[in-house]
């Protein structure tokens, strides 16, 4: 006969939620433990919200961060949202502050250099 092992009912509790705890991060790893894996094309197509297509277009002109293996195609999450962030578009005050700090006045659409 197999043993019987008598336990209260919160330690029942508190072992059947570590054993939820452990099946839950067997199926779906931690974001930590995703940071460092690579993905394929559909999901890195997910993370920047473009088609394979594009994507393909953009890798071709060296214009995406990606590794290639033989002929497929990885790409970093951290990697592509860094690359999402590189390219933001000043607004108007941050650009009028930039080119004043750059000793630029605007002039309507002209830029001139200030004068001392």
């Amino acid at each position: 006969m197999d043993n019987i092992i008598l336990t209260t009912p919160s330690e029942l509790e508190r072992i059947i939620a570590q054993a939820i705890e452990k099946a839950l991060k067997l199926i779906k790893p931690s974001e930590e433990d995703n940071s460092n894996l690579y993905m394929g094309i559909e999901e890195a197509a997910l993370v920047v919200s473009l088609s394979k297509n594009t994507i393909y277009g953009m890798v071709s002109r060296r214009e995406i961060p990606h590794y290639k293996r033989g002929k497929k195609l990885y790409f970093h999450k951290e990697e592509l949202q860094n690359w999402i962030g590189s390219e933001k578009v000043l607004s108007s005050d941050e650009a009028m502050q930039q080119l004043e700090a750059n000793g630029m006045q605007a002039k309507g659409s002209k830029l001139s250099k200030k004068k001392k």
